[in-house]
C-alpha cells in the first residue's frame, strides 16, 4: 500500500489537502490486486483504491496490474508456479483466468523479497472491476474513491484490447455500478482517454504523468470549468513517447502536470480537510 499525498495548492482554493491510496489494494499487506488485498485497504482507513485494469477474450475488464500473468505470483490448475511469462489476460476468456491463483508470491524471487509481509492468500483469483464496486458498496464505504488505470500503451499491440474497445467497457462498468463520480481514470496511452473522455465529458480524470522513462499519460482534469474559473485547455509537452508526444494529441480541454499517482481531491475533501 503507497500513502500518496495529493498536496496541491489550489489557486481558486488555496488549501492543502492528504489523499491515502491504496496502491494495487494493500500489496504490502495482502496479495496485489485482489478482493482480499482491496478489503485490507479499506480496513486500514485508505480513502483511495488504486488499480490497474486488463479485459479478457470476451469483453470482461479485471483488475490486474499485468497484461499478461505474471510468474511471480500466479499458480497454474496444476498448483505450480509459473515458469515464465504467462498468457496474454486478453487470450483468456474469464472462466479460463479464473483457474490461475494469484495468491501467493513465488518464493526466491526479488519480488517476494521486497513484500516480505505480504500474507499468503491461497485460492484468490483475478478479480473484475464490478466485484471490487460491489465489495465497496457491501462495505458501506461511500467515501472510497477509486484511481483506475488502463493498462495499455501506444505499442502494446494484440497483447492488450483495442483503446476504443477498452474504454467503452471501463465506462461501460464504472456506469452500471453507478460509480461515475468517485472514478478517476489515468493511462499510458492517450487513446482511451480521448475515449473516455468523450463517453463522459465531465468525468473527473486527473492528469498524470510519470518522470524519468520518458512515458507520459494524461488525463482530463476536473473537464468541467469551476464557478469563476474556465477549464484549462494546456497540455504538457514534456511528452517524448511515439504516438503522443505532442500536445494536439492530447484530448481536448485536458490539462497535464507533471504527477506521481497524486491528484487533486474533490472540493468536498478539500473541505474537509481544513
Amino acid at each position: 500500500m503507497t500513502a500518496c499525498a495529493a498536496g496541491w495548492l489550489a489557486a481558486a482554493a488555496p488549501c492543502l489537502a492528504f489523499d491515502l491510496q491504496g496502491h494495487r489494494g494493500a500489496r504490502g499487506l495482502m496479495p496485489e490486486n485482489t478482493l482480499q488485498g482491496f478489503a485490507a485497504a479499506l480496513s486500514i482507513g485508505v480513502t483511495t483504491l488504486e488499480l490497474d485494469l486488463a479485459m479478457t477474450k470476451d469483453g470482461v475488464i479485471v483488475v490486474s496490474h499485468d497484461s499478461f500473468l505474471n510468474p511471480d505470483h500466479t499458480r497454474g490448475p496444476d498448483g505450480q508456479f509459473l515458469k515464465s511469462k504467462g498468457p496474454a489476460i486478453r487470450s483468456l476468456t474469464l472462466a479460463e483466468l479464473r483457474r490461475y491463483d494469484v495468491g501467493r508470491l513465488k518464493p526466491g524471487t526479488s519480488y517476494a523479497a521486497s513484500l516480505s509481509e505480504q500474507r499468503a492468500v491461497d485460492g484468490a483469483t483475478i478479480p473484475t472491476l464490478a466485484e471490487v464496486f460491489d465489495l465497496v458498496r457491501r462495505a458501506k464505504a461511500d467515501h472510497i474513491r477509486f484511481n483506475i488505470e488502463t493498462k495499455i500503451t501506444p505499442e502494446s499491440g494484440a497483447e492488450v484490447a483495442d483503446p476504443e474497445a477498452f474504454a467503452t467497457a471501463v465506462v461501460r462498468d464504472v456506469r452500471g455500478a453507478g460509480m461515475a463520480a468517485r472514478v478517476s481514470v489515468q493511462s499510458f496511452d492517450w487513446r482511451t482517454l480521448a475515449a473516455v473522455k468523450r463517453m463522459r465529458p465531465k468525468s473527473n480524470c486527473p492528469a498524470s504523468q510519470s518522470s524519468g522513462s520518458g512515458a507520459t499519460t494524461c488525463s482530463a482534469a476536473d473537464a468541467a470549468p469551476r464557478p469563476g474559473r474556465p477549464a484549462s485547455t494546456s497540455t504538457s509537452t514534456k511528452a517524448r513517447h511515439p504516438g503522443w508526444s505532442k500536445p494536439q494529441d492530447a484530448p481536448s480541454g485536458h490539462r497535464c502536470s507533471r504527477i506521481c499517482r497524486r491528484r487533486s481531491l474533490p472540493r468536498r475533501s478539500r473541505s474537509a480537510s481544513r
